[in-house]
């Protein structure tokens, strides 16, 4: 643990005339220490303390008074207000304690016609939580201690030029004694302390208090730039006094308060002491202090070093037969409207989980503001109950121990019955020891208020959710010594899933065929496939599907498109953007689905609050939010024009995207291009931004400004307009696409001649028409998907703004293709192609009627392999040790990698997924990633599986290592799989078992 303590500097307050001046709070008592009278004075002190919201939660009370002879003495306290809102929310429980699955209530209270959040965890995931995630009243009102009155951070009077005044009017300068050697030796110094309470005084009561200037450490006239502390030599620069002091006073009550003091009419009186420093000039020399009060060769502080506390801490019944199977982690998390009487109530069916559970809600109000309400805790709870402990995940095959734990809080030892089985007959119990089958039927005897805990090995056969059940029974007439013999008839069922995979590497083909119904024939389409050698036995699995829609595959998998990592702004859109295409269409079709119109929208809005985490306060977006320097130029204007889109189907806050258009505006250079700032992931974008001219970003930018709702008619398009026609010519089939659509939109005449360039180097294919890229580096499918794409949504929208439909004819073979390209899930390859595609196959189908139009026809297989696919883009290297001194159940990987195709990769992901019955160890993980800002970008764990972003990786290899720890005892396992890949052309890769 880490050793915690602190430390406190005391200074005593110095007065010429021995006067002091003391406040006193609650039922503090003051000592008598004063030669002269003692005066109590009772003072009433009215200020208002239920401002919170927009108050400080601490006052500063300074009381003072002048003295006959002009000393002024005084004294300053803080005092802390109670912890309260204006809008005051309560949760309370119907009851503190119930049975699992009996009815309960839960009431919550707030300032009426409230909006609310409420949330309701189990407390395991509430410790297992940072405290910075939790918001409660004291972290809300942290944010209005910004206003508390702060304390000077100089003095008010310099000290130096104080004491240096004092000792020119006759007072330790004038002392022989007192004056500097002319000398200092490295053996010896010389000490000069002078008690000087009777000359500060005298001196002080003719003197003029100096106004108030910053403190300084050195005297004024030698530049603190030019002085470095010295350790070793003590030859060569002059000899300077240092006048300092340690008592306090009552100005420094006024310092304290950060209060500030017309000290023209009152004196202030301390003691000050005369040491000597002394100091080197030039760049290589530090200025050194030897002798006086300060110590020893490295000098030190005035009163022993920095006030203050120093430690280690941050800134937080009747027994049923019912089966338990429901246990969340969640239990609630929920919106909704206090009622006119500032109430709200709800009855609740508890989950199967003994446990505590923690409430928490926020309210809003118009004029009462924010209310944060104190967790209510609710414990689920049985005197007899049973639990599992299982690995996070097993593989099939491996042979694991399911530890079967059996409670017992009643007052006498109960003999039970324990009977593990599969409800779906998928795994097998085996025998202690071997592989010989076993009995899932095993006895013991339960201590009163104890526990007991069974082990029983099974082997999964089958893959997916696999249920244990379990059951714990008191047994009648035992007949072994366990218990009195009058034992209460207790039992307990439950049934848990543990997740069982496949060992080795997912591999998936999707096989697409586009059917026009209006087609009078009938279609018989036939798909060979053939497994490769090393296909991991039993793992194939496919299905077939025929939809008469173009969404339909993106309508069945909504939330599910992308088999990639969702853990930064881009891939977050991923869950946002293809809804707003789905209920689009929807609409434009007239189909009145309006649970899937529902489910598209409430998908919507958790995109919308999750992307507001990767925001900036100037509105710009970037990849990894506040972690990055800067926004981007790329991903503000991805995020602009989906947010715009959406505002038409959810609340988007509207001064947040002014502010967003406005950042985006405000990068517009003198020739109308717009600048690349923050990270660009994307290097078919990044290709655009490197060249000559910008223009290709600028296209980007403008189809963001004009889909969010900006005129095509302003001078912002207008002069993005002079970038794009001003930059020289190119024949990369992305660059053109993306301006073509740009113009199209703009309603540029410009649009036709980029289309034709586009068209002329198209290729057109008994699977559709599409692009080739002529650099194998700079291709990828999803590069290939997107530039399809732009084409659909250009030719469409050319067609309708100039009325010429000589390029439709083009569409529907871009469609063909660009469906071949899915995969299982209606997505595509990764975020940016998903999107486009779908906004052009929802584009295309809005012009279908829906009765007629294009049918799909979908076949996917799926199986695994024992050996990662390499394609000479990535080297890869994954080493497993036992580190020194620890033991086998902790061990480390060790990952290295480096990009062996030219220039450099995009953003990539590395994903461990280590042996079963190992758990990374989250801390090593969090070092690796830190604040974000390094190379290594993010991290996320699920369980067992580790996914690290890396901001790119180049030649130059690069490596990570993590501890992981041994859990739940897993025999014979399956080798983990490590796998590298490009996020944006996830074709390169490289993978390891």
């Amino acid at each position: 643990m880490n050793k915690s303590g602190f430390r406190k500097s005391i200074k005593k307050y110095h007065s010429p005339s021995n006067s002091s001046l003391v406040i006193i709070l609650s039922n503090e008592n003051l000592e008598c220490v004063s030669t002269e009278e003692r005066i109590t004075f009772n003072l009433t002190v009215m200020f208002a303390a239920n401002q919170q919201d927009s108050a400080s939660v601490t006052v500063q009370i300074l009381v003072w008074y002048a003295r006959d002879d002009g000393e002024v003495v005084s004294d300053a306290r803080d005092i802390s207000i109670m912890e309260c809102l204006l809008n005051s929310v309560n949760i309370e429980w119907s009851t503190d304690e119930a049975l699992p699955g009996a009815n309960v209530s839960l009431s919550v209270t707030a300032e009426p016609l409230s909006l609310c959040s409420l949330g309701v965890v189990d407390k395991s995931v509430e410790l297992l939580t940072p405290k910075k995630y939790l918001l409660t009243i004291k972290r809300l009102l942290n944010l209005v201690q910004k206003a508390s009155v702060k304390s000077y951070d100089y003095q008010q009077v310099n000290d130096f030029e104080y004491c240096q005044n004092q000792q020119t009017d006759g007072g330790l300068l004038s002392n022989p004694e007192t004056t500097p050697p002319s000398t200092i030796s490295s053996t010896s110094s010389s000490t000069s302390t002078t008690s000087s309470s009777t000359s500060s005084s005298t001196s002080s009561t003719t003197s003029t208090p100096c106004k108030r200037k910053k403190r300084e450490a050195v005297p004024s006239n030698v530049k603190s730039e030019n002085l470095r502390r010295s350790k070793r030599s003590l030859i060569g620069g002059p000899v300077f006094p240092l006048y300092y002091s340690d008592d306090v006073d009552a100005l420094h009550m006024c310092d304290e308060a950060g209060s500030s003091f017309d000290y023209d009419y009152y004196y202030f009186s301390y003691n000050y002491y005369n040491d000597y420093y002394y100091y080197y000039y030039g760049d290589n020399h530090d200025y050194g202090h030897y002798g006086g009060l300060l110590g020893g060769i490295d000098g030190g502080n005035p009163g022993g070093g920095p006030e203050g506390l120093e430690g280690d801490g941050d800134e937080d019944e009747e027994e049923t037969d019912e089966i338990r199977t429901y246990f969340p982690e969640t239990w609630l998390w929920s919106l909704f409207s206090v009622s006119s009487d500032g109430s709200y109530e709800e009855d609740l069916i508890v989950p199967d989980t003994v446990t505590e559970w923690v409430g928490r809600a926020v309210c809003v109000h118009p004029s009462k503001g924010v209310g944060v309400s104190n967790p209510a805790t609710f414990k689920t709870f049985k005197e007899f109950f049973v639990d599992l402990t299982l690995p996070p995940s097993v593989k099939r095959g491996e042979i694991f121990h399911v530890k079967i734990s059996v409670f017992n809080y009643l007052n006498d030892s109960l003999p039970i019955w324990l009977i593990l089985k599969s409800p779906d007959d998928k795994f097998d119990i085996l025998a202690d020891t071997g592989s010989e089958g076993g009995s899932g039927v095993k006895t013991a005897c339960v201590p009163a208020n104890d526990k007991t805990v069974v082990s029983i090995r099974i082997q999964a056969r089958e893959v997916g959710d696999v249920n244990i059940s379990v059951k714990a029974e008191v047994m009648e007439n035992a007949t072994d010594s366990c218990g009195s013999g009058n034992v209460q008839q207790k039992r307990d069922i439950l049934i848990k899933p543990i997740r069982v995979n496949f060992e080795g590497f997912l591999v998936e083909e999707t096989q697409f065929k586009f059917v026009c119904t209006n087609d009078s024939e009938n279609v018989l389409e036939t798909w060979n496939v053939t497994a490769p050698d090393s296909i991991v036995p039993d793992s194939a699995r496919g299905f077939a599907a025929v939809v008469g829609d173009l969404l339909g595959p993106t309508v069945e998998n909504l939330g599910n498109l992308v088999q990639m990592p969702y853990g930064c702004g881009e891939q977050n859109m991923i869950n946002f953007a293809p809804n707003i295409f789905v209920v689009q269409y929807l609409r434009a079709s007239n189909q009145d689905d309006e649970d899937i119109a529902d489910r598209a929208i409430e998908f919507m809005k958790q995109g919308y609050q999750r992307e507001l985490n990767y925001r900036h306060s100037d509105g710009s977006f970037s990849v990894f939010g506040e972690s990055d320097a800067s926004g981007s130029t790329w991903l503000t204007a991805f995020v602009l024009k989906c947010f715009g889109q959406a505002s038409a189907y959810i609340a988007v806050d509207q001064n947040d995207l002014n502010l967003t258009s406005e950042w985006l505006k405000s990068l517009q250079n003198d020739d109308g291009c717009f600048e690349s700032v923050g990270r660009l992931f994307n290097k078919a974008m990044q290709g655009g931004v490197d060249s000559e001219s910008p223009s290709l970003l600028t296209a980007y930018v403008m189809i963001s400004l004009i889909e969010a709702g900006e005129s095509n008619n302003s001078t912002v398009i207008s002069e993005a307009l002079s970038c794009i026609n001003d930059a020289e010519t190119t024949t990369n089939p992305y660059s053109l696409a993306i301006k073509a659509y740009a113009l199209a939109l703009a309603k540029s005449p410009d649009t036709q001649a980029i289309l034709d360039e586009l068209m002329n180097i198209s290729t057109n294919s008994d699977v559709g028409l599409y692009w080739e890229f002529p650099n194998q580096y700079e291709s990828s499918n999803g590069v290939a998907v997107e530039t399809a794409s732009y084409a659909v949504l250009a030719i469409l929208t050319y067609t309708q703004s100039f009325s010429d439909y000589s390029y439709m004819k083009h569409v529907l073979p871009i469609i063909k293709w660009i469906n071949t390209q899915r995969n299982g899930q209606g997505g595509f390859v990764s975020t940016q192609d998903t999107i486009i595609a779908l906004q052009a196959l929802a584009a295309f189908q809005k012009l279908l009627s829906v009765s007629g139009g294009p049918t799909d026809l979908t076949a996917v297989l799926r199986y695994n392999v024992q050996e990662g696919e390499i394609n000479e883009a990535f080297s890869l290297n994954v080493t497993t040790t036992t580190e020194p001194g620890a033991t086998c159940e902790t061990k480390r990987i060790k990952v290295c990698t480096a990009y062996i195709l030219p220039d450099k990769s995009n953003m990539a992901i590395i994903e461990i997924d280590v042996v079963s019955g190992y758990i990374p160890e989250r801390a090593d993980l969090d070092e690796l990633v830190g604040n974000g800002t390094g190379l290594f970008k993010r991290k996320e764990i699920d369980v067992s599986k580790v996914k690290i972003y890396v901001e790119e990786i180049t030649a130059e290899e690069i490596c990570l290592s993590f501890r992981i720890r041994k859990g739940p005892d897993v025999e014979n396992p399956k080798p983990g799989t490590v796998k590298v890949y490009d996020y944006y052309k996830p074709e390169n890769q490289a993978s390891k078992g």
